[in-house]
């Protein structure tokens, strides 16, 4: 499952990026929140018999919920209420959505604006949403 590969690089940049940890510390709470997530909705789906464009749809939503359940924790657990913090208003978490040309973004709840795609935070702030940035792959 190379696309799960590819989503801890994505999340752990993320977290590196906007809360300053170490790559480590980032790469395992990515796998961390994607082994939780994935514990549960493979049980018992026959996977083989899956045609490769649902698979994708799983795998991507999967790695939603994962980001999402990580995200949750983050607030819960006061490491950080806003985590990752909208780059417009700085008093709001950012939301995962779907981005203006397909994929997941980073959202801003507070206009309904597509930011970035996941994986592309930068310190303090999100690069501008990439067109080539596309989530699921």
């Amino acid at each position: 499952m190379n696309v799960l590969a590819g989503a801890v690089g994505l999340i752990a940049h993320d977290l590196t990026a906007t809360l300053g940890w170490g790559h480590a510390r980032a790469q395992a709470e990515a796998r961390d929140a994607l082994g939780n997530r994935m514990q549960f909705p493979l049980d018992g789906l026959a996977w083989e018999q899956l045609d490769p464009a649902t698979r994708q749809e799983v795998l991507g939503d999967l790695v939603v919920e994962a980001v999402e359940d990580l995200q949750q924790r983050l607030h819960d657990t006061f490491v950080d209420t806003t985590w990752p913090a909208c780059p417009r208003h700085r008093q709001h978490p950012r939301w995962l959505g779907e981005g203006d040309r397909g994929g997941t973004a980073w959202c801003c709840p507070g206009d309904d604006a597509a930011i970035a795609p996941l994986g592309h935070c930068r310190r303090g702030r999100l690069t501008p949403l990439l067109t080539e940035a596309v989530w699921p792959p």
